[in-house]
């Protein structure tokens, strides 16, 4: 399941639909910090997270998305880079 990016307006009606739901992974779009993979964590305790980097903040941070326990997988967006 894609959900939208953490902070915005779409990201919190996107986790609060899935709150009730046992969605075990959702794709992060446009993850540019560990933090965002952090609200999601936090949102929906126990899903993993396949973050998606699409912008060059994202794939900057790519190693530190990588290590918050919560993401299980990286993709990139290279048709947003």
């Amino acid at each position: 399941m894609r959900i939208n990016p953490a902070g915005s307006q779409d990201f919190e009606a996107d986790v609060a639909v899935l709150a009730d739901t046992d969605v075990e992974w959702v794709m992060l779009a446009k993850a540019e910090a560990a933090a965002d993979i952090a609200a999601v964590a936090q949102a929906l305790p126990g899903v993993g997270v396949v973050a998606l980097c699409e912008t060059p903040a994202g794939a900057s941070s790519a190693v530190k998305i990588a290590a918050h326990p919560a993401t299980a997988a990286l993709m990139w967006g290279a048709e947003d880079l």
